[in-house]
């Protein structure tokens, strides 16, 4: 008797338990439509634009200081940044100028980004001082990462807002003094 009431007591709950259905969103499809909705979240993207300062420091050494003559960089073996250091004139497709370009890039894009979205959704920013803050946060990293870009690549393309992949590759080069 104790089994039956068991199996039934289980059998009720298994069959009780599911009334609603899960309509829930996916948190992999989340898009910068539906993500913006609240303060917090547009904390999250100015914090992701600080996200592209994790490799800087290496960077800085890689593409700055082994040139100088504060360093002596001496390899046993061929390194990844022997060409910079010996100022080899082909150094384009070298991991560490690729990082540095598509790493800031990647940084300017996020600050854009949420540029952008403070404009579109400010009601759901919460406060103006909040939205003043977060835009001058995501300006200064917009214009730090120029300021690394330029040192290294000269002329550049000013990119001020989101673009797509077909808008970005049709964008020139701006003098150096346009992107100061």
């Amino acid at each position: 008797m104790k089994k039956n009431s068991f199996l039934i007591l289980i059998a009720v709950m298994a069959l009780a338990s599911c009334k609603k259905d899960l309509n829930q969103i996916p948190i992999s499809a989340a898009t910068t439509s539906t993500f913006y909705q609240q303060p917090s979240d547009f904390i999250q993207g100015v914090n992701a634009t600080y996200n592209a300062l994790r490799g800087y420091p290496d960077r800085l050494l890689n593409l700055s200081e082994i040139r100088s003559d504060n360093i002596y960089g001496v390899s046993v073996a061929v390194r990844d940044w022997d060409p910079i250091n010996d100022f080899s004139p082909s150094i384009v497709s070298n991991v560490y100028v690729e990082e540095a370009w598509s790493t800031d890039f990647n940084g300017i894009f996020k600050a854009n980004t949420v540029l952008d979205e403070i404009k579109k959704n400010a009601g759901f920013v919460g406060s103006a001082a909040l939205a003043t803050r977060l835009q001058a946060e995501a300006r200064f990293l917009r214009a730090f990462y120029y300021f690394d870009l330029i040192r290294y690549f000269g002329k550049l393309p000013i990119i001020d807002h989101p673009v797509l992949v077909s808008e970005a590759s049709a964008i020139r080069r701006s003098s150096v003094d346009s992107v100061y």
